[in-house]
């Protein structure tokens, strides 16, 4: 750019203001390189922007948005986006701690920690084997522990395993899995509900089914119904002594 005063007491103010004592002046590349006070030569101008020209190109995303505000004025925003950052996703966690066993409708407790090679912070989805995912949770500091709690409504071997994503949404490979067995809410057979099926069982359901007065009932209802038939009758009884006392023993106690 070349400037001048033209006499201009002004625009001499301007100049000043702006360190400007040699005119023309000439801008190249933004400032990049200045040449003060002119000059006829022709190589002079052109080896700046020669060397403006093969100075680096930084890759940069500009985006620009125009808001009117109404009684003439106008809102620019400037985005501008470093392309050349370099991000690694975060290491892949190990298999989540937490049980291996269970029951249904008990909620655990599982955790799951991992580093980020950039030391960003990061954000875990958890994978409950059931078909279920979790949100992603954070922002976790690099290496944190994230803390997760779940239940299962049925009973079956489920896989839980865990992945992690930093906040500039690079994300790991998923876990190796945490195998967890979860099992009915109570031991089919157990009638009276002590941990453990043996004649206290058998007797628990003679009480309860022929009694006089009524016996207390099973607990739950159905650990008394080993035969899984939906009813709790004289059958459950026989199965039951069959289990307990028969050599070979009889057909596992199987509830609905």
């Amino acid at each position: 750019m070349v400037t001048g005063t033209n006499g201009n007491p002004k625009a001499t103010q301007r100049l000043a203001e702006h360190n400007m004592y040699y005119v023309p002046t000439v801008y190249v590349d933004d400032g990049d390189s200045v040449i003060a006070g002119g000059s006829t030569s022709q190589t002079l101008y052109g080896n700046a922007i020669v060397y403006a020209g093969g100075r680096d190109v930084h890759e940069l995303g500009l985006d620009i948005e125009l808001n009117w505000l109404g009684n003439e004025t106008v809102e620019v925003i400037f985005t501008i986006v470093n392309n050349e950052l370099i991000n690694e996703p975060p290491d892949i966690p190990a298999a989540p701690g937490g049980v291996s066993e269970g029951t249904v409708n008990t909620e655990y407790q599982f955790t799951a920690s991992t580093t980020d090679p950039d030391a960003n912070t990061v954000y875990f989805k958890w994978d409950w084997g059931n078909g279920t995912e979790s949100d992603w949770l954070g922002p976790y500091n690099s290496g944190e522990t994230c803390e997760q709690t779940y239940q299962w409504a049925d009973e079956g071997t489920y896989d839980v395993a865990v992945k992690a994503m930093d906040e500039w949404d690079a994300e790991s490979d998923w876990s190796p899995a945490l195998s967890v067995d979860i099992a009915p809410a109570y031991m089919c057979g157990d009638a009276n509900n002590d941990d453990a099926i043996n004649l206290l069982d058998i007797l628990h359901l003679i009480s309860y089914i022929y009694g006089t007065p009524q016996g207390d009932p099973p607990d739950p209802m159905e650990a008394g119904d080993p035969n899984a038939d939906g009813d709790i009758n004289l059958l459950d009884i026989l199965n039951l002594i069959s289990y307990v006392y028969g050599s070979p023993p009889g057909p596992e106690p199987l509830c609905p």
